[in-house]
């Protein structure tokens, strides 16, 4: 019985040794992007969401449901905000939103890519530059600015080069307003009319 005493308390002092580690070892983020607007980590979407109300003080509704099943509830002073890793909607859904933009609305969509159908009917492509300053570039930074008048350019915001990729290849130069640029004149936002909306 005495013996068995000994191992009790081995394993207790072990598992009690884990366990204390566990409790103040440094927390570690996970670095995977979910853009959820739950989530806590670096790429989560908690301190967006939190923001949102702010920015647009006549509310701010989150929703899963697609264009097409938004377009009969949509109202007049509605915009939309997109935020995704890779923007590809069905013909219906695309259909759905150009419509709703060209009475005169804004949308916002933030993505990597916007898939053919989209980039084929507004003109655009993206590129994915991989190899662009992820190795080659001295700095682990990369800064992005405000090139558009209206939204008083000069100030610039940086980024770690690898979140820096996705950029805009080719655009409607006669029609689109580019927003914001970085340092190597990657174009990463761009403001596009289409019918009365943007």
């Amino acid at each position: 019985m005495k013996k068995d005493w000994k191992y009790i308390l081995f394993l207790s002092l072990i598992f009690g040794g884990y366990m204390w580690v566990q409790l103040t070892a440094k927390k570690q983020h996970s670095w995977i992007l979910s853009l959820d607007y739950t989530d806590k980590e670096p790429y989560g979407a908690v301190v967006l969401h939190r923001l949102l109300p702010s920015l647009f003080p006549d509310g701010v509704k989150i929703t899963t449901k697609t264009f097409y099943e938004l377009k009969d509830s949509l109202k007049t002073e509605d915009n939309l905000f997109v935020l995704a890793q890779n923007f590809d909607p069905g013909k219906e859904d695309i259909s759905a939103l150009l419509t709703f933009v060209e009475k005169g609305h804004t949308v916002f969509l933030s993505a990597e890519s916007f898939g053919d159908k989209l980039e084929d009917t507004l003109h655009i492509e993206t590129a994915y530059n991989f190899l662009s300053y992820a190795s080659f570039d001295e700095s682990d930074s990369l800064f992005v600015e405000f090139t558009n008048k209206s939204l008083k350019p000069g100030n610039r915001y940086y980024f770690k080069t690898i979140n820096t990729q996705n950029s805009f290849s080719k655009y409607p130069k006669d029609s689109a307003s580019v927003f914001v640029t970085s340092e190597h004149d990657d174009v990463f936002t761009l403001r596009m009319p289409f019918g009365k909306g943007n």
